[in-house]
Protein backbone atom coordinates (compact mmCIF):
# COMPACT_ATOMS: atom_id res chain seq x y z
CA UNK A 1 0.00 0.00 0.00
CA UNK A 2 1.77 3.20 -1.01
CA UNK A 3 1.58 6.04 0.21
CA UNK A 4 0.99 5.93 3.45
CA UNK A 5 -0.49 8.30 4.66
CA UNK A 6 -2.34 9.25 1.44
CA UNK A 7 -4.20 12.34 0.42
CA UNK A 8 -6.68 10.94 -3.02
CA UNK A 9 -5.46 7.69 -4.50
CA UNK A 10 -3.12 5.23 -2.82
CA UNK A 11 -2.14 1.94 -5.14
CA UNK A 12 -2.15 -1.19 -3.96
CA UNK A 13 0.00 -3.61 -4.95
CA UNK A 14 0.42 -7.46 -5.02
CA UNK A 15 3.34 -10.28 -5.00
CA UNK A 16 1.37 -12.46 -6.99
CA UNK A 17 -0.88 -11.62 -9.76
CA UNK A 18 -4.35 -10.42 -9.55
CA UNK A 19 -7.50 -12.54 -10.27
CA UNK A 20 -9.67 -11.17 -12.53
CA UNK A 21 -12.33 -10.92 -9.66
CA UNK A 22 -9.93 -9.53 -6.89
CA UNK A 23 -11.17 -6.85 -4.80
CA UNK A 24 -10.79 -4.27 -2.27
CA UNK A 25 -13.10 -3.52 0.66
CA UNK A 26 -12.29 0.03 2.41
CA UNK A 27 -13.65 0.24 6.47
CA UNK A 28 -13.03 2.69 8.94
CA UNK A 29 -11.75 2.32 12.33
CA UNK A 30 -15.87 1.55 13.61
CA UNK A 31 -15.92 -1.50 10.82
CA UNK A 32 -17.95 0.48 8.78
CA UNK A 33 -17.86 -0.79 4.90
CA UNK A 34 -17.02 2.53 2.96
CA UNK A 35 -15.64 0.88 -0.06
CA UNK A 36 -18.62 2.10 -1.86
CA UNK A 37 -16.86 5.84 -1.28
CA UNK A 38 -13.45 4.67 -3.54
CA UNK A 39 -13.17 3.58 -7.43
CA UNK A 40 -11.16 1.54 -8.68
CA UNK A 41 -8.84 0.30 -11.51
CA UNK A 42 -7.32 -3.17 -11.63
CA UNK A 43 -3.99 -4.27 -13.41
CA UNK A 44 -2.09 -8.10 -13.19
CA UNK A 45 -0.53 -6.76 -10.20
CA UNK A 46 -1.73 -4.07 -8.79
CA UNK A 47 -4.89 -1.54 -8.09
CA UNK A 48 -5.24 1.75 -7.74
CA UNK A 49 -8.12 3.19 -5.50
CA UNK A 50 -9.34 6.84 -5.73
CA UNK A 51 -10.30 7.52 -1.91
CA UNK A 52 -10.93 11.25 -3.02
CA UNK A 53 -13.97 11.41 -0.87
CA UNK A 54 -13.12 9.65 2.41
CA UNK A 55 -13.14 11.50 4.94
CA UNK A 56 -9.77 12.44 6.70
CA UNK A 57 -8.81 9.50 9.41
CA UNK A 58 -7.35 5.55 9.53
CA UNK A 59 -9.10 3.31 7.07
CA UNK A 60 -8.21 -0.60 6.84
CA UNK A 61 -8.37 -2.22 3.45
CA UNK A 62 -8.68 -5.60 2.57
CA UNK A 63 -7.45 -7.31 -0.26
CA UNK A 64 -9.36 -10.00 -1.68
CA UNK A 65 -7.81 -11.91 -4.25
CA UNK A 66 -9.12 -15.89 -4.83
CA UNK A 67 -9.02 -17.44 -1.42
CA UNK A 68 -6.64 -15.14 0.29
CA UNK A 69 -7.53 -11.93 2.83
CA UNK A 70 -4.96 -9.45 3.81
CA UNK A 71 -5.50 -6.45 5.43
CA UNK A 72 -3.49 -3.28 5.79
CA UNK A 73 -4.33 0.39 7.59
CA UNK A 74 -3.28 3.72 5.93
CA UNK A 75 -3.84 7.39 6.99
CA UNK A 76 -5.92 9.79 4.56
CA UNK A 77 -4.74 13.20 4.98
CA UNK A 78 -6.19 16.21 3.93
CA UNK A 79 -4.83 18.41 1.36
Amino acid sequence: LQPNPFQQRIVLTAKTNLAADAKVQVYDLLGRDVSASSSRTLSTDAMVLDCATLEQGVYVFELINGGQRTRVKAVHVAR
